[in-house]
C-alpha cells in the first residue's frame, strides 16, 4: 500500500502542471476510505515505550498509545517512543509523511514530538521533523538506516498531565484526529500463520 502511495505521489507531480489542479481533498477521502475498509492504517506509529520517570518527568503510556507527561525537566532530553533499528519500512521510504500529536504549548524551546534518523550506527542523530502542535510533514532520507520518534522536552519545562497523541500518517491524509496504531495486514497474517504453525506442531 505504501509503495502505491509513492506512485500516486509521482503521478500527482505530473498532474500538478495542469492549471488549477488540486486533488488534496479527494486523495484524503480515498485514503480514509481505505482505512475504514481495514486494509490501510491511518496511524503508522507503534508506540513501544514503557511508562517511566526520566529526568524529572513521569511518562505514562496509555492503552491507546497516547502518553501523559507530568513534572519538571531537569535537563533537555528525549523520551523514545518508537525505533526502527533495521532500516525504516519500505512502505515509508520516499513518501511524504506527517507527524502530529503534540499538545498545545509545544515549540522548539519547550516540548515537541520529534523524528530523528541516522545513516549508520556511528553517526549522530539528525532531526528530520518536529511537531509543535500543528503537524509537520517530512520525508526520510533515501539512505536512512535507523530512525526514532520521541517526545523531546527542554530543561526547566514543567508539564502538568500533558497528553501527547503520537501519530505518523501519509501526508495525503489531512485529517489529524488521533487514531491508535493498528497492526498492518502483513502483521495480522503473520500472527495467524504463527498460530496455525503452533496448532500443527501440537502447541496451544
Amino acid at each position: 500500500v505504501g509503495s502505491e502511495m509513492c506512485i500516486r505521489d509521482r503521478e500527482k507531480e505530473k498532474l500538478s502542471t495542469l492549471e488549477n489542479y488540486d486533488d488534496t481533498e479527494a486523495k484524503s477521502e480515498i485514503a480514509l476510505n481505505r482505512i475504514t475498509l481495514g486494509y490501510q492504517r491511518k496511524n503508522l506509529l507503534k508506540n513501544t515505550a514503557v511508562s517511566k520517570t526520566q529526568n524529572g518527568i513521569t511518562f505514562t503510556v496509555n492503552e491507546d498509545g497516547s502518553v501523559t507527561a507530568s513534572g519538571t525537566a531537569t535537563t533537555t532530553f528525549t523520551f523514545w517512543i518508537n525505533s526502527w533499528s533495521d532500516g525504516i519500512p519500505d512502505s515509508l521510504r520516499g513518501c511524504e509523511l506527517t507527524v502530529s500529536g503534540c499538545p498545545s504549548g509545544g515549540s522548539s524551546t519547550s516540548y515537541r514530538i520529534s523524528v530523528h534518523q541516522k545513516q549508520s550506527e556511528d553517526e549522530s542523530w539528525q532531526g528530520v521533523g518536529a511537531d509543535f502542535g500543528n503537524g509537520c510533514t517530512f520525508r526520510f532520507s533515501d539512505t536512512t538506516k535507523i530512525s526514532r520518534v520521541a517526545i523531546s522536552v527542554n530543561a526547566g519545562i514543567t508539564l502538568d498531565n500533558a497528553v501527547f497523541h503520537p501519530m505518523l500518517r501519509y501526508a495525503e491524509i489531512t485529517d489529524d484526529s488521533y487514531e491508535p496504531y493498528k497492526p498492518s495486514v502483513e502483521e495480522r497474517l503473520a500472527a495467524l500463520e504463527e498460530k496455525f504453525a503452533a496448532l500443527e506442531g501440537g502447541g496451544t
